[in-house]
């Protein structure tokens, strides 16, 4: 059997066979992008129209380095947050982070064409160690609109997730 149980650090703690794994759920955003969303949520908006990110247009594949840096900044934030002692996060053998992405690059970048995961992949398995070293974090699923992509110190997978 399995229970899991609602904690503070980390969110939830889910024991199975004696094991332990703590599961950290954040938000991948940026704090423009969150002021502007939160300003423009009553109505419909241009991106970038409340002082987000992108107000004059995206060149190239800034969205997807925006993306990518939200990405890191909140699995940077977390590990931090391991290294320094904070919760029972030190208690644990494992330590999952669940990240949703939330921002205006969620919205520019064209997730039907592929290339959008491996342009995360790439640098998230190069920055791998850097970023969870000292930590016992295993893996990091990223979900943002209809694609989930996992990562781990052994591979990246990524699927999508069928609308219903």
């Amino acid at each position: 059997p399995m229970t899991i149980s609602k904690t503070e650090s980390p969110d939830f703690v889910l024991k199975s066979s004696g094991c332990e794994y703590g599961v950290e759920v954040t938000e991948a955003t940026s704090p423009f992008d969150q002021k502007e969303m939160t300003r423009g949520h009553a109505e419909s908006y241009v991106i970038g129209k409340f002082g987000g990110r992108f107000f004059d247009g995206v060149n190239g594949d800034e969205a997807e380095q925006a993306l990518l840096n939200d990405i890191e900044g909140a699995v940077q934030k977390k590990a931090d947050k391991i290294r320094n002692g904070i919760g029972t996060f030190r208690e644990l053998k494992f330590i999952e982070l669940l990240l949703y992405a939330n921002s205006n690059a969620v919205d520019v970048c064209n997730f039907a064409d592929k290339n959008v995961v491996q342009f995360l992949r790439t640098p998230m398995e190069r920055n791998w160690n850097h970023l969870v070293s000292g930590t016992n974090i295993q893996q990091i699923a990223v979900i943002f609109r209809d694609i989930l992509i996992l990562f781990s110190a052994k591979s990246t997978d990524w699927l999508e997730i069928p609308r219903t």
